[in-house]
């Protein structure tokens, strides 16, 4: 399965040729950056004019952007795209390298032999994402789960199928991770949280990114959209720099698995859904 590496980057160009493109360009999986027409000529110079593809429209939002990313995949012939954050300081393993960083590359590629084959096996496999690292304990207490939990909301970095992804608009200009994962489950298709590796991250540590935006009130905005059509999404306070979330979790099931039990759950193709 042919995979691309997407990347929604904002204001930060140096910022992510310093944090993120030292090991992005160095993984050997096909990768694109996907910035506003305002910001191309920077990111360019950072990251090679080939490497960067510029929206056609300016602040509209990250709902805009993936879904011009997801559509840039199915045009170009891709079977999944890996969504990766512009602030991601790389993976880390337990297996590889013990913990440390440095071994991206390595860990990347051991994923994707790990889950490809279940995106071939399983047709209501949606999406795979991925623990922080600080949250990736399964390695290091041994109980080696490839797959922690069913159908948990998404966040941060995530393999998904591209008409999926495409299922976000310009309406969600914030909290799209949040949205999407009530958007797969609707869609009938499952997600697995993936074990055995955590990825670093600094979300919320630096400036630039959808942090230029008024975030507040843009997560009010998304939350109004959204309960349109899911209306049992709530909106809440959080501990982050903006403050507000959306609770989707009333239209997740979050099942903790045990070694191997997923395949009980995606061996049908009807996914079972509240």
């Amino acid at each position: 399965m042919r995979v691309l590496i997407c990347v929604p980057s904002k204001g930060r160009p140096y910022d992510f040729e310093k944090k993120m493109l030292t090991w992005l360009s160095g993984v050997g999986i096909p990768y694109k950056v996907f910035v506003e027409e305002q910001d191309f000529i920077y990111y360019k110079q950072v990251a090679g004019k080939d490497s960067v593809i510029p929206l056609k429209k300016d602040d509209m939002g990250i709902g805009y952007c993936a879904r011009a990313y997801s559509e840039y995949a199915v045009a170009w012939g891709y079977d999944l795209i890996w969504r990766i954050d512009d602030d991601t300081r790389g993976f880390t393993s337990k297996a590889i390298g013990n913990g440390r960083s440095g071994y991206t590359k390595e860990i990347m590629h051991n994923i994707l032999d790990d889950v490809l084959p279940d995106f071939e096996k399983y047709e209501n496999l949606g999406a795979v994402r991925f623990l922080h690292s600080k949250y990736s304990i399964y390695e290091a207490i041994g109980k080696n789960r490839k797959y922690t939990h069913l159908d948990d909301e998404l966040f941060n970095a995530r393999i998904i199928k591209p008409e999926l992804e495409g299922l976000l608009n310009e309406n969600i200009t914030t909290a799209e991770d949040a949205c999407l994962s009530v958007l797969v489950r609707d869609a009938k298709q499952h997600i697995l949280t993936y074990g055995r590796s955590g990825i670093n991250s600094e979300v919320n540590r630096n400036t630039g990114g959808f942090n230029m935006m008024d975030r507040a009130e843009m997560t009010k905005a998304t939350h109004k959209y959204i309960v349109k059509r899911f209306p049992k999404i709530e909106l809440r306070e959080n501990k982050t720099w903006f403050g507000l979330d959306l609770n989707v979790m009333p239209y997740l099931d979050k099942i903790v698995l045990k070694d191997g039990e997923h395949e009980k759950y995606l061996m049908t193709r009807k996914a079972i859904q509240k």
